[in-house]
């Protein structure tokens, strides 16, 4: 659905109160989210100025010019305020805007409400317009850079080569500036300078002043012949040698275009310069935080004590809310009345029976009968009736006439209440039979007790009453219809857990509707409950036995007899008194020694290989630095030769006969092709440089779009398509939706399709959708990335709002992320000590508890752990805490390797080697650091012998990578090292990784 009208940041100049000079509109206009075709929202980012002292505001122009709609203000008491209509002088083009007061002394109109934060609404005819207005406290300097940062991206890319070489990732590094380019610009300006020293000529005639012999006469020397009389000097025929010719405007065309390609190459490299450099300094500065002991961060530690006592509370409400739970379920409702049944029945037979008169039993004949009440009938002479079914009598199959109805009777005043429809009973006492016609020809066959001696009901379920100790072991997460089941075992009446024969186990089911996060492993409770027994065989290579199942009907009390986490709580506790003691301070273990050693060796790596290209920079910026000197004197020279430019390509036989103009064009084109712009590119990317400050707000996409791209291409070496750059130009200067670019990686044997602004199913249009597709097992999976130019991130609503209510997962089918650059929003509540978890989660631990994750079928423990499925990164040139030592893009690069290492494969079903759990990828390994695939791996066993675990090691970049699962739940865990693992860790042991699916810890002693 396309909207009605388009808004815009725009800075008016203005002559007087009525009169406007020019106005000035932002490039790019501002994202409307089309709620449906009458409800519309927008954000707008308060606007004062920006730009030398402009002030900016925004405006609104209806897409139909013939419209007659007056669009109104919607203020804070409900009045309708009419938007003023004006014109842009140049473009023609109309804009309605605020129409505040006049300011005499500056000349603009106040515009108040744009630039203060809070809600607004705008109404277009029946469209109404919800308008959210943040603020941004960033200062003009870090807008500037801001600005400059995405300028220099953009041509950094652009002026990447468009040849890629195949081999390893070292081999596949890509630089906008080689020797082959060099050497295309010496050709250039050797052929150019050729040219200018025999330029191509034409006589022109001319008209000159010449003494009076040598006058050829023209028009003009009669007229001053006439006026002035005969002079020594005259004007005459003349003719001159010109240089300004066709070949000559288009050779000046194209020198001038080498030259300002050029300059942006060399402000590229020197963009690329300072990026490497202030990655140094990051990666000296990490080097200088290594040492022998370890600082234990104290915040993270209290945040786990207090997120294990909330466990600890939460499982003792969860049990007491599943136990009240059980009267809201109508299957269990039920049950419970059965069982309540079963308690009451006794007692009301004893009561019915003790109450009836006195019969000697040896004066009358007893019978017993196995009946079933099928239909209650009208109480008569003071009985109550049943139409009944008859099977046995006195312990033999009963037989009646075929026409019979059977109707059995019973003293009201006595049984009334006792015997109910569709039950089975075997009933002993005295009868009295009587049988008659009725007029529909069937025979009606009476049976009337006249006194009962017994009662037992025959179909009544079989519940055992029990209190029962039990330990639950493993989740098997398996659904036997309403249940959900636990391996573990039972304590006996002495104390001890009850051994079963070899290949026999218990198993215990509970309601999944109503306990489906009550219980945890490893935990023993006691349970005062109504069970049920079964017992049914099990084989399985080539073993077999039995499994008995106890299923907890219904549960009067549970109560924790033995809680895993009450005495990790107690540990944990210990463990921070004799932190507290120690300053916060540890010894390194040799363990972690031999792990800091591996980071050591792969920074100093990158340290010298940063050395390298930043030597190999300033080489090339000296070399390009000559080069322009020499372009700008031939464009000088041009100048002298007053030869004009002109991009049209003259079809003139000098280019075929002439070497040098022919050198000339060939060489300009194969430069071209060599950094992969065409010519008709030229006037687009000129308008780059047109993009000011007005514009940042929609900018931040733009310049997250192109993060994206470095880190695919630069840092993980996928081979973009021919068009790339050319897509990348348009959608930098226009917007348009369903934007995509293709990256191919046949070394890691993935890849991407880089979707911006594509509409999803729900027709909503995330920012970035990353779709990566698996060349080895044919897997597709979407990324979703969304940028909020924003401070003060609310990332909990913010993505209660994209995850589910937009619901961009498309049913938890998607991960989604946001990128914001507010580097003083900070998570509070954070239980991972690694350096960036202060301002960007992974979704690596519990931190936004959602009411809807608890609801998702694959949340199978007490606390919701999104397993990586969402969270946010600071993505942001102004993060001074990263920005100026290089570390600024590692968020992203992080986030990246997560997508392209852990979210293409199903990390809860690993699978299995030699009938053991291996914990390798379905997907090509690769290096998340330098992105080659050139590894070297090693198998081990972890202690428990249940499975493996590799060790890998990067040969190109000695980067150390593990992957294992957690001794828990057999996820899937990959340690990347502390710095680049997106995992979270242990506070007191940073290679300790946490599992992101249950919370638990891989402990070194599993190894």
């Amino acid at each position: 659905m396309k909207s009605v009208f388009e808004v815009k940041y725009i800075s008016i100049k203005w002559d007087d109160l009525n009169s406007i000079r020019n106005i000035r509109e932002s490039t790019f206009p501002i994202k409307i989210d089309i709620v449906d075709e009458d409800n519309y929202f927008l954000e707008l980012q308060t606007y004062t100025r920006i730009e030398n002292e402009e002030d900016g505001q925004v405006a609104f122009h209806i897409h139909d010019d013939s419209s007659d709609v007056v669009p109104v203000l919607i203020d804070a008491s409900n009045n309708q305020i009419p938007l003023l209509k004006i014109q842009n002088p140049q473009t023609k083009k109309n804009w309605w805007i605020e129409n505040g007061s006049w300011n005499k002394k500056r000349k603009y109109r106040e515009s108040n409400l744009w630039n203060h934060v809070g809600r607004t609404q705008v109404k277009f005819g029946s469209i109404r317009c919800d308008i959210h207005v943040r603020a941004i406290s960033f200062s003009v300097e870090e807008l500037s850079e801001y600005l400059n940062d995405f300028k220099n991206d953009f041509w950094a890319l652009i002026y990447k080569p468009n040849s890629f070489v195949s081999g390893d990732a070292k081999q596949k590094e890509i630089k906008f500036l080689n020797e082959k380019t060099l050497n295309l610009i010496s050709k250039f300006i050797d052929y150019t300078t050729k040219i200018l020293a025999n330029p191509k000529k034409e006589l022109k005639e001319v008209q000159t002043l010449k003494d009076r012999k040598e006058v050829r006469p023209v028009a003009k020397t009669y007229m001053e012949i006439a006026t002035k009389g005969i002079s020594k000097k005259l004007t005459s025929r003349d003719y001159a040698e010109s240089y300004d010719v066709a070949e000559n405007r288009y050779i000046c065309y194209i020198t001038n275009k080498v030259y300002s390609m050029s300059l942006q190459i060399l402000n590229a490299l020197d963009h690329e310069y300072k990026f490497i450099a202030n990655n140094q300094l990051y990666q000296k500065k990490r080097l200088d935080l290594f040492s022998k002991t370890k600082k234990i961060n104290k915040r993270v530690f209290e945040n786990d004590l207090k997120q294990l006592e909330e466990m600890i509370k939460k499982d003792k409400d969860n049990l007491l809310q599943s136990l009240k739970g059980q009267d809201q379920d109508d299957d269990l409702l039920t049950i419970k009345n059965k069982i309540d049944e079963i308690k009451q029945f006794p007692i009301k037979i004893k009561e019915a029976l003790t109450s009836q008169p006195k019969i000697n039993n040896d004066m009358v004949k007893i019978q017993t009968l196995t009946i079933r009440l099928e239909r209650k009938q009208n109480d008569y002479l003071g009985k109550v009736q049943f139409k009944a079914s008859v099977s046995y009598m006195n312990d033999e199959i009963f037989t009646s006439e075929s026409n019979s109805i059977i109707i059995i009777s019973f003293a009201k005043i006595l049984f009334d209440g006792v015997f109910e429809e569709g039950d089975s009973y075997t009933i002993s006492g005295v009868v009295n039979e009587s049988k008659y016609p009725t007029r529909y020809k069937n025979i009606i066959h009476n049976i009337e007790f006249v006194n009962i001696l017994d009662i037992k009901k025959s179909n009544i379920v079989e519940y055992e009453y029990r209190v029962i100790t039990v330990r639950l072991k493993k989740n098997k997460f398996e659904s036997y219809g309403k249940h959900i089941v636990f391996n573990g075992n039972v304590m006996t009446d002495d104390g001890l857990w009850f051994q079963h024969k070899e290949n026999d186990f218990y198993s215990f089911k509970f309601h999944k509707d109503i306990f489906p996060n009550a219980f945890r492993e490893n935990i023993t409770y006691q349970i005062t409950c109504y069970i049920s027994r079964n017992i049914r065989k099990w084989s399985k290579n080539n073993r077999e036995g039995y499994i008995h199942e106890i299923i907890f009907e219904y549960i009067e009390d549970i109560k924790i007899i033995e809680s895993v986490l009450e005495k990790k709580l107690i540990k944990e506790k210990e463990t921070f008194l004799r932190l507290e003691s120690l300053g916060w301070q540890m010894d390194m273990s040799p363990q972690e020694l031999v792990k800091q050693n591996h980071e050591k060796d792969t920074i100093d790596k990158s340290l010298d290989d940063l050395t390298k290209q930043n030597t190999e920079i300033t080489k090339h910026k000296k070399e390009l630095l000559k080069k322009i000197t020499l372009i700008k004197k031939l464009i000088d020279r041009f100048k002298a030769l007053k030869i004009k430019e002109d991009c049209s390509f003259p079809n003139s036989m000098t280019f075929i006969q002439n070497p040098n103009y022919q050198g000339s064009k060939k060489v300009f084109t194969s430069f071209l092709e060599t950094i992969g712009i065409e010519e008709d590119m030229f006037k687009s990317l000129l308008l780059v440089d047109q993009i000011g400050l007005i514009d940042l707000p929609a900018l931040y996409e733009k310049w997250c779009l192109l993060q994206i791209i470095k880190v695919l291409i630069e840092e993980y070496h996928f081979i973009p398509d021919q068009n790339w750059k050319k897509t990348l130009v348009s959608q930098v200067l226009t917007i348009k939706y369903n934007v995509k670019m293709n990256f191919f990686n046949d070394v890691i044997a993935r890849d991407v399709i880089l979707g911006y602004e594509e509409e999803l199913k729900s027709k909503k249009r995330p920012d970035f959708v990353l779709m990566v597709k698996s060349k080895r097992t044919e897997t597709t999976k979407k990324f979703i990335m969304d940028a909020k130019f924003r401070e003060n991130v609310d990332i909990r609503g913010l993505m209660q709002e994209l995850y589910h209510d937009k619901n961009y997962s498309e049913d938890r089918k998607n991960k989604v992320f946001i990128l914001h650059p507010d580097v003083n929003n900070k998570i509070d509540n954070f239980s991972n000590p690694q350096s960036w978890a202060d301002q960007s989660y992974y979704g690596e631990t519990q931190l936004m508890n959602y009411d809807w994750d608890k609801d998702d079928p694959e949340c199978e423990y007490v606390e919701v752990l999104p397993n990586h499925r969402y969270g946010a990164i600071l993505l942001s040139p102004f993060d001074r805490s990263a920005i100026s030592e290089g570390g600024y893009l590692d968020n992203l690069k992080r986030l990246i390797a997560m997508f392209l290492q852990y979210g293409m494969e199903d990390n809860k079903k690993l699978a299995s080697n030699d009938g053991k759990i291996d914990s390798m990828t379905k997907e090509n390994p690769f290096c998340t650091l330098c992105g080659s695939s050139n590894l070297y791996i090693k198998r081990f066993t972890p202690r428990s012998g249940v499975g493996y675990g590799y060790e890998v090691t990067c040969k190109d970049c000695t980067h150390h990578m593990e992957y294992n699962y957690c001794s828990g739940c057999k996820n899937r865990i990959i340690k990347n090292g502390r710095y680049w693992s997106y995992h979270a860790t242990k506070p007191i042991d940073q290679f300790n990784i946490k599992c992101p699916h249950c919370g638990d810890f891989l402990l070194e002693e599993s190894r």
